[in-house]
């Protein structure tokens, strides 16, 4: 397929310039959002660990959480202003604002390019994915606009022929299987906080949140059902329900009432968020034996 004429690239001693629409923004303008994420989880911190309303402690929980995601958010989640792409016969290079990488088609393992729907937007988010001396790289086509976009397919793609190079290789997984693998992750990750908070005595919100969080995990797993692990964690996911269910029905448990009693277990202990209520609880316990 040849580029028409109004989609062609700038020609740039021989290399084929596409130069994206992208403008840097200041640096400054991430760090707000960083702050706020750092206010909002020092208030969940300290609505779950502390709950003493004084300032001090307040403050301190907001304060600290705020410092901290700001100095992450002012290094580290820069966007990086992406401004070429650049082909010529010996490989493409990628030119950012504060530098650039190029690659050769020789060293290249596999290249294709991806779409991603975005249902809830409804639009499509272009990639081109390439594995190269054993990285996967992934770079998101932002900001060259639907003829450029449409003329950097066409000459990537005929390069990638003339070299021969594959669309997929053993390491250079699809979207699908990542997306697995991240829920496979959260499945586990989930099921072994949810042990822990009920062998720690966080039961009542550690196991709830917990299951939640798996069920989450055995979502992503339906949605990539064709991934092998997805598989798997659709099997434990099915074994684990049906044992459930089959245990309550069989021993007649009842599910309200081991809430109940995990709440009064966590009181008496003194875990969060009940510690402060067991303290306002032992302190009217003594004043009415005193009077």
């Amino acid at each position: 397929m040849a580029i028409e004429e109004q989609d062609k690239p700038e020609f740039i001693e021989g290399e084929l310039v596409f130069r994206t629409d992208i403008k840097g923004e200041p640096r400054w303008r991430s760090v707000p959002s960083f702050i706020a994420g750092g206010i909002l989880i020092g208030l969940l911190l300290w609505a779950y660990l502390d709950r003493n309303v004084s300032w001090l402690h307040i403050s301190g929980w907001n304060g600290g959480l705020a410092l901290i995601f700001g100095l992450i958010g002012l290094p580290m989640f820069r966007k990086k202003e992406l401004k070429e792409f650049r082909i010529d016969a010996e490989g493409f290079k990628i030119v950012w604002a504060v530098g650039s990488k190029e690659y050769k088609w020789k060293e290249l393992e596999a290249a294709r390019f991806e779409t991603y729907p975005v249902i809830n937007l409804h639009t499509d988010v272009h990639c081109f994915r390439f594995r190269v001396n054993g990285k996967n790289t992934e770079m998101i086509m932002d900001g060259l606009g639907d003829k450029r976009m449409r003329a950097f397919h066409i000459a990537m793609n005929n390069f990638l022929c003339e070299h021969e190079i594959p669309p997929e290789c053993k390491e250079l997984h699809s979207f699908t299987h990542l997306l697995a693998l991240g829920g496979a992750f959260t499945f586990a990750a989930s099921a072994l906080a949810t042990i822990i908070a009920y062998v720690l005595y966080y039961r009542t919100l550690g196991v709830v949140f917990g299951v939640a969080i798996m069920a989450t995990g055995a979502v992503i797993a339906f949605i990539t059902r064709r991934e092998r692990i997805s598989k798997y964690v659709l099997a434990i996911s099915i074994i684990i329900v049906t044992s459930l269910i089959i245990a309550i029905w069989a021993f007649n448990i009842n599910v309200g009432q081991v809430l109940r009693d995990w709440e009064k277990q966590e009181r008496q202990l003194g875990r969060p968020p009940w510690t402060q209520t067991t303290q306002t609880d032992s302190n009217e316990s003594g004043g009415a034996t005193g009077g």
